[in-house]
């Protein structure tokens, strides 16, 4: 799937992901994998999931709505 990036404003990020711009910046980057998530993010990213390979699933959580699924690359 196609990684892609965009920039919107603090405010619509706080609304969809209850998400601050960090510090020093008024917009937010957001990460879309093909049709499949959307999330903000402030990391490096690949162009596309075949860039990845192998990856293992370290911890999860699901809080106040909130899945957080960490991970390590291989």
């Amino acid at each position: 799937m196609p990684v892609t990036f965009e920039t919107m404003p603090a405010e619509e990020a706080k609304k969809l992901f209850g998400v601050r711009a960090p510090e020093g910046s008024d917009d937010v980057k957001v990460v879309k994998i093909g049709d499949y998530d959307t999330i903000p993010c402030v990391g490096a990213h690949v162009k596309s999931t075949k860039e990845i390979g192998q990856f293992r699933i370290i911890s999860s959580d699901y809080n106040e709505g909130i899945l957080r699924i960490r991970y390590k690359l291989n």
